[in-house]
């Protein structure tokens, strides 16, 4: 399944409503920084850590246009949440569920759970099937470990393949230790 996964990580998520790029991040709270760049065709979700800048997420869907959000209206908004809960130290893990009954990316209960306490993404209404939001979390975590410019993250204890939650301390620690490598 991990193999399937793989292969399809880096094809385009625009039927999600967006497509996942390279992340790559510093543990440290403060030095971790979600902001939407605009100056594309495409706005682009991204972190900016010391002085590097990396794309996070791409927003290429358009239906949350026909709802009256832009394009950068819903990178700059989803941008600020990813901040606001890295600087409150509330982003330590990224699951799937609902909000507001709503499906969405959130910030689960606890790591494993499919219980959102905070909202980071609300996603289309075809997100309802739990499969679809589950192989959209498994698709950011392996473009997160295979993504990067660092090379293949040694595969630690950052996802939880029976829930499709992604443990983003762990995986931010992984990272930060193949950047310096």
């Amino acid at each position: 399944m991990l193999k399937k996964l793989f292969a399809s990580a880096f094809t385009a998520l625009t039927v999600m409503g967006l497509t996942v790029g390279t992340a790559r991040t510093s543990l440290a709270r403060g030095g971790v920084e979600f902001f939407c760049d605009t100056s594309q065709a495409d706005p682009v979700m991204k972190l900016r850590i010391a002085e590097r800048e990396m794309d996070f997420i791409r927003w290429q869907d358009r239906h949350f246009e026909r709802l009256g959000v832009t394009r950068a209206q819903r990178c700059q908004e989803i941008a600020n949440r990813f901040q606001h809960h890295q600087k409150a130290g509330n982003l330590d893990y990224i699951s799937h569920g609902y909000v507001n009954n709503q499906p969405a990316i959130c910030i689960p209960q606890y790591f494993g759970s499919q219980q959102c306490k905070d909202l980071l993404i609300t996603l289309k209404p075809e997100y309802r099937n739990e499969s679809l939001r589950r192989q959209l979390v498994e698709e950011l975590w392996l473009t997160a470990i295979y993504g990067n410019t660092f090379g293949p993250v040694r595969l630690g204890r950052s996802f939880d393949e029976n829930s499709s939650s992604i443990n983003m301390e762990s995986l931010l620690s992984e990272i930060r230790a193949e950047s310096q490598d």
